[in-house]
């Protein structure tokens, strides 16, 4: 029997998380749209200086990218988006260059202050977000049939309380 201190489970939860970053589950069943997608991020940043080279799978970074701005109340300045990813404006400035060189991303000015840059998806950028979102929920999907009603039920809750744990955290560490 394991030992039943927080300790203890972190140290087992930490030993699954590394199996699930081992298996990559979505990488390898990409449906054709997204291969593409891919494929088109991966090029532009092998390019240049545009900020992605070292971000391993640019769609998924793209996919967190676009929750953070479509969750986000009103398009934000490039400042604000260089926090909500926890990255210095230098380099929210070469992630947002190289997603709109992709097309995904757009910079627009405010309109109350021409000198603040904002920045928004752009209608092909909000495409494949949904894409990628449509093909994370398939996989869930799949993964959810693997357990009874009762897990589903108890692993969602665990998944919320965690997220919610997360967030207060952050605002401890932020704030």
């Amino acid at each position: 029997m394991s030992e039943q201190t927080p300790a203890a489970h972190a140290r087992e939860l930490l030993g699954i998380w590394e199996q699930a970053i081992c298996a990559q589950p979505l990488r390898s069943l990409l449906p054709p749209d997204l291969v593409r997608a891919r494929a088109h991020l991966e090029k532009l940043a092998t390019r240049g200086e545009l900020g992605a080279r070292h971000v391993p799978d640019q769609l998924f970074f793209f996919y967190r990218i676009g929750t953070l701005l479509l969750r986000h109340n009103k398009p934000p300045t490039m400042s604000q988006f260089g926090e909500m990813l926890g990255v210095p404006l230098s380099s929210a400035t070469r992630i947002v260059a190289w997603l709109t060189q992709a097309g995904y991303l757009a910079r627009q000015p405010d309109p109350l202050d021409r000198r603040i840059v904002r920045v928004t998806l752009t209608a092909e950028g909000t495409q494949v977000h949904r894409l990628i979102g449509s093909f994370m929920r398939q996989r869930m999907e799949v993964l959810m049939r693997q357990f009874t009603a009762q897990e589903r039920k108890d692993l969602i809750a665990l998944a919320g309380k965690l997220v919610h744990t997360l967030a207060a955290l952050n605002s401890q560490t932020s704030g």
